[in-house]
């Protein structure tokens, strides 16, 4: 708020200091259209499938990594009682962040969750969960298009196009135990008009086990693993995969206790 009044995406910089400032957000159009079917078959199954989209025309700098925000900071704050400012902070800088491109996003959601009660006796207790999400995704920024046709393949940068889940459960006798693996699939990292800038991380599954064991209502004892195969936490390379730009390790995560209720 300068002088009682509202400046949307304006900052305002000090010729000689950078500590004094003034921002808004602008906000610009989106819309937004889902379809969704759910399904359940018994007490003990349900089956989700949904599809949404979004059209996106907005900067707002905290989301989708400001794809749609130009900087523009070529004007300053003139002099005079009526430049805006009651006739203050002359020689400032403005800033102003504008919306400066659009984005199209598509996406396909289908899960399955059901404890598997027809099994016999002590097997009643296993469960199974699986989960998929698929994004199809097209934009334009400033100086390049990401779209099918464009160096990145299709893509925005940052979205993970696929993703999924796959788990099993067992639950009984004081036990609670599960094995989960995730997966997350090839995406772009960052794009650019230099087809060897064009940065990718590959897809990878990360695996993790969960066990509990109680004595009683109020104690147990849990032991889990998460990243059981010492999965890279990420392995980014750019032009094509051999030219490695980042790789980062992430060892198995081993933990272990009592649980208590009083």
């Amino acid at each position: 708020m300068v002088d009682g009044r509202r400046t949307p995406g304006l900052r305002l910089n000090h010729p000689e200091h950078d500590n004094q400032r003034h921002r808004r957000d602008r906000h610009g159009d989106q819309s937004e259209s889902e379809a969704a079917i759910w399904e359940e078959l018994g007490p003990d199954r349900r089956v989700l499938l949904q599809a949404a989209g979004h059209d996106l025309d907005r900067c707002v700098p905290e989301e989708y990594h400001g794809l749609y925000c130009i900087e523009n900071n070529s004007r300053f704050v003139e002099a005079g009682r009526d430049n805006g400012f009651d006739g203050q902070y002359v020689g400032y800088r403005i800033i102003t962040t504008i919306n400066g491109g659009y984005a199209k996003i598509e996406g396909l959601e289908a899960s399955y969750q059901q404890q598997l009660t027809f099994l016999p006796g002590w097997t009643k207790g296993f469960g199974v969960y699986a989960n998929y999400t698929k994004l199809r995704t097209e934009g334009q920024n400033s100086a390049f298009t990401t779209g099918p046709s464009s160096s990145a393949g299709g893509t925005l940068a940052g979205f993970l196009d696929t993703t999924g889940n796959i788990g099993l459960g067992y639950r009984g006798f004081g036990l609670d135990l599960r094995l989960q693996t995730v997966y997350r699939g090839k995406y772009l990292v960052a794009n650019s008009t230099d087809a060897s800038l064009v940065s990718w991380q590959e897809p990878k599954w990360t695996w993790s086990w969960k066990s509990r064991y109680n004595f009683s209502k109020g104690l147990g004892v849990f032991f889990d693993l998460e990243n059981m195969f010492s999965t890279p936490l990420d392995r980014r390379w750019a032009a094509y995969p051999g030219r490695v730009t980042s790789y980062r390790t992430f060892a198995t995560k081993i933990v272990g206790g009592i649980t208590g209720r009083f």
